[in-house]
């Protein structure tokens, strides 16, 4: 009996230790561990989807003056010149215009461009793809490597898209009204 009341101390101690130690372990698991969306992100999303359905109902002349601008630009290797998107062409207040702007910044935020890890110092004649988004008072920049862009098809197809609204439309050289 003694014998047995002995040991339920050292297996108790030992319990207590050994849940101590667990508990103490996954706090420090988890307070190490990144969030799973970066700050800019998240800073995205939330401005993305407020400003989504303004942008998609407002009316003609306020979105006109709406100061939102979008820039996007692909630098490749040295020699070769760069590629480079203003989104809107003229202004909000132009339906085509807020189309593609709008489609432009739902690709991005599909693709969650302002999650990939930065780069730090782009370097001049370097290969890489550079997203700045200016809406008033906010801001939103992102410096990504050439490889990433290779390697996400969301990503390849923004680039697409982008080549695509840059492109005036076939002028037919007869006149269908003639014919």
């Amino acid at each position: 009996m003694i014998r047995w009341m002995k040991s339920s101390k050292v297996t108790s101690r030992r319990v207590v230790i050994v849940t101590l130690i667990t508990i103490a372990a996954l706090l420090l698991f988890n307070g190490t561990r990144p969030a799973l969306q970066s700050d800019a992100l998240s800073a995205f999303n939330s401005w993305y989807e407020a400003a989504a359905p303004t942008l998609d109902s407002g009316s003609d002349a306020t979105l006109a003056n709406r100061k939102l601008t979008l820039k996007v630009r692909i630098s490749s290797a040295a020699g070769t010149p760069a590629s480079e998107w203003i989104l809107p062409t003229h202004n909000l207040g132009n339906v085509d215009d807020r189309s593609r702007t709008i489609r432009v910044l739902q690709l991005i935020h599909e693709s969650q461009l302002f999650g990939l890890k930065p780069v730090r110092d782009p370097l001049e004649g370097g290969s890489h793809l550079s997203i700045a988004i200016s809406d008033g008072e906010q801001h939103f920049d992102t410096v990504i490597k050439a490889d990433e862009v290779e390697g996400d098809i969301r990503i390849q197809n923004l680039i697409k898209l982008l080549e695509v609204f840059s492109t005036e439309p076939a002028v037919p050289t007869i006149d269908p009204t003639r014919l």
